[in-house]
């Protein structure tokens, strides 16, 4: 009848680090809600939250996701969704570019020449563009495994930013 009581405090100690990490998130984006951090936080929280609803979780556990998650989210279904709807905005912003790369992957919504593509296309006169940007912007194409955009992506670096030895 009742849940056991090891089963609750599990329960109440898993909807209140969920509800605790959910305000962090709402928190920051009242911050800057154009974070690219902030993206990447929100994905990686989507990816864990969804995978352990899709598990052996509590009712009680599920109704305070499918209420807060889609928040979150900017009123969108899923991860995925969110993930492709932020990546089909214009952006300029490099950072930004690079988290959504990355996250289309995790989400298994584009193939990694078109994350590349994305990083590619903005070019190195958006905002957000320095040396530490593209060197992100460089392991982000390598770990995609798309070496033509890696010699592009060096190509226009270097021609950016003659000085640059070590890049």
């Amino acid at each position: 009848m009742y849940p056991k009581p090891d089963e609750c405090v599990c329960v109440v100690v898993h909807l209140l680090t969920n509800f605790c990490s959910v305000q962090a998130l709402f928190k920051a984006r009242a911050v800057d809600p154009k974070s690219s951090d902030l993206l990447t936080r929100i994905v990686d929280f989507g990816i864990k939250v969804e995978k352990f609803k899709s598990g052996d979780c509590p009712a009680v556990v599920k109704e305070v996701i499918d209420a807060e998650l889609p928040t979150l989210l900017n009123n969108h279904k899923s991860v995925a969704d969110y993930v492709a709807a932020t990546a089909a905005d214009t952006m300029t912003n490099l950072p930004t570019r690079v988290a959504v790369a990355n996250a289309l992957m995790l989400v298994k919504k584009a193939f990694a020449e078109d994350a590349a593509k994305l990083i590619l296309e903005g070019g190195l006169d958006g905002r957000g563009v320095n040396v530490e940007t593209c060197r992100q912007a460089l392991a982000a194409l390598k770990s995609l495994g798309a070496t033509d955009a890696v010699g592009k992506w060096t190509a226009a670096v270097m021609e950016r930013f003659p000085l640059l030895k070590d890049f």
